[in-house]
């Protein structure tokens, strides 16, 4: 069994498109390149869900937000066996676990009363802040390393004092969703002479666009792209903490994962920030970096179809490997892949948000669903669009028409998909076509 401690850092509002070691190109984040270069890297990472109970539904159980209780009332789940939750398990294998976070909502979450214990910090009034250790980030991680160094040094008190426990320190930050307290001047940096000025606030845009303004949308990109820098430089500090100490015997390193949440809106389709449910990249394409302690995947860019729901299954299988009773999860271990063993991967995902909204995305196509006005859960009358992937990565150039026969049988397979959420034990997700996997010439 490996005992390593264990840290991972999810991200609210943290999209892949605004990380440099994810192609973006207009502002730095070399700090989380760094770490890109040090870890396991997931290329297409996407969220089931856009809404953050449901997508910590998937972190803390691997179940697909499908399987939601709420859906039983609409008849389409029937009642299943509720999956054993992340801070249980980890409880079992030996290891203290604790619950950080800035979001009071995370205590309503199912899952978030199994952690050994919880620390919830309540930020003061935003304001800008010309010093980044006097930032909400910074507090946040200067909170983690007190937890770290409490469980170090006293570990777990309620544990018999002759059991070594490690520590599974799970921290939950609203990132781009709270507070916009980066200092003003990283933002105009970003600006040219003759450019709009950044927008001044800290209060994160809640906002649709009923016309094209694309100054309005640059005034609050750059203050987006502060407050990403400002995390990445918060959360380089942090990560170099966690480094062992050459003159510390017998220290090693915990293994750390990064993973968004939800990704953050910048009007590509009409919204500033989560205004109104979508399923389009930017809101469902996550950045997902695990950095293990013994180097495994260094360096290593996984080009397959992942799921948040896959961060729980890699983490038991690093802990108990493979070879013992493996947990029943919809998600999947990622260790096969990085370590080039053969295994049947999924070669379609899944994602839903409020009002019936589904997306289907396979390495060449990427499907969304709009119910109208006269569909419902279980009258599937819908609006759809179609996108290439990954060439169209915005999702901006619907070829619908043009490729009708993709558009059924790709809606297909959503409906194939639903039928699986409503059978208990793991999903039987059948692979797509063979034609579904390549892109349109």
């Amino acid at each position: 069994m490996n005992q390593n401690d264990i840290i991972v850092i999810a991200i609210d509002g943290l999209g892949a498109s605004a990380l440099g070691a994810y192609g973006n190109t207009w502002f730095e984040t070399p700090c989380l390149d760094e770490l890109a270069c040090e870890s396991v890297l997931a290329e297409w990472c996407f969220a089931p869900a856009t809404g953050l109970d449901a997508v910590y539904r998937s972190l803390w159980t691997a179940a697909h937000p499908l399987r939601l209780a709420p859906q039983q009332k609409e008849g389409l789940t029937p009642p299943h066996v509720e999956p054993e939750g992340l801070p249980q398990l980890f409880a079992n294998r030996k290891f203290h676990t604790t619950l950080l976070s800035d979001d009071a909502a995370l205590k309503q979450y199912p899952g978030a009363q199994g952690f050994s214990e919880t620390a919830w910090l309540s930020p003061a009034a935003a304001k800008h802040t010309n010093d980044p250790a006097e930032s909400h980030f910074a507090h946040v991680f200067a909170r983690a390393s007190e937890l770290l160094a409490e469980q170090k040094l006293y570990g777990d008190p309620h544990a018999d004092r002759t059991e070594s426990k490690k520590h599974f320190l799970w921290i939950h930050l609203r990132g781009m969703t709270g507070p916009w307290d980066a200092p003003l001047a990283w933002r105009h940096t970003l600006c040219d002479d003759d450019d709009p000025l950044p927008y001044d606030g800290t209060i994160p845009p809640c906002e649709e666009l009923n016309h094209e303004n694309p100054d309005e949308v640059f005034r609050f990109a750059c203050a987006h792209a502060s407050q990403v820098q400002l995390l990445d430089t918060c959360l380089g500090a942090f990560c170099d903490s966690l480094r062992p100490q050459s003159n510390q015997k017998g220290e090693t390193a915990p293994l750390l994962v990064i993973v968004g949440t939800r990704g953050f809106p910048l009007g590509e389709h009409g919204c500033l920030g989560h205004t109104k449910p979508q399923l389009f990249t930017e809101n469902v394409h996550l950045p997902l970096l695990i950095r293990f302690p013994d180097k495994t995947g260094q360096l290593q860019r996984i080009d397959s179809l992942v799921e948040t729901g896959d961060v729980m299954p890699t983490l038991l299988d690093w802990v108990t490997p493979s070879t013992t009773k493996p947990v029943c999860t919809d998600g999947r271990s990622l260790l096969p892949l990085v370590r080039g063993n053969p295994t049947a991967w999924r070669d379609h995902t899944v994602s839903i948000s409020e009002g019936g909204l589904r997306a289907i995305r396979s390495p060449g196509w990427c499907l969304q669903e709009t119910p109208t006005e006269a569909g419902n859960a279980n009258n599937r009358s819908a609006t759809r669009q179609l996108f290439l992937r990954p060439d169209d990565y915005h999702e901006m150039n619907d070829i619908a028409d043009l490729r009708g026969d993709v558009v059924e049988r790709l809606a297909e397979a959503i409906r194939r998909f639903e039928r699986a959420c409503q059978q208990n034990g793991p999903i039987d997700q059948p692979q797509l076509d063979p034609a579904l996997h390549e892109r349109a010439d």
